[in-house]
């Protein structure tokens, strides 16, 4: 496997992750915060990763 498709199954993985953080955190709303803010900055660098530059730099920009 390449690098590229290597860091898209990582950074897909974390996305999922730190999103059921985010789900699962209901008492601490400090850590889900910032749970949902790994969520958004990890599929923006899935979008880089796909050549969505300006979907990218929306998400980062709107909800990060």
């Amino acid at each position: 496997m390449e690098t590229p498709a290597i860091l898209f199954y990582v950074f897909g993985a974390l996305s999922v992750i730190s999103a059921l953080a985010v789900v699962l955190n209901t008492r601490n709303t400090v850590a889900s915060a910032m749970s949902l803010v790994v969520t958004m900055v990890s599929l923006g660098i899935v979008y880089v990763l796909l050549e969505a530059y300006l979907v990218a730099v929306l998400q980062i920009m709107v909800y990060g």
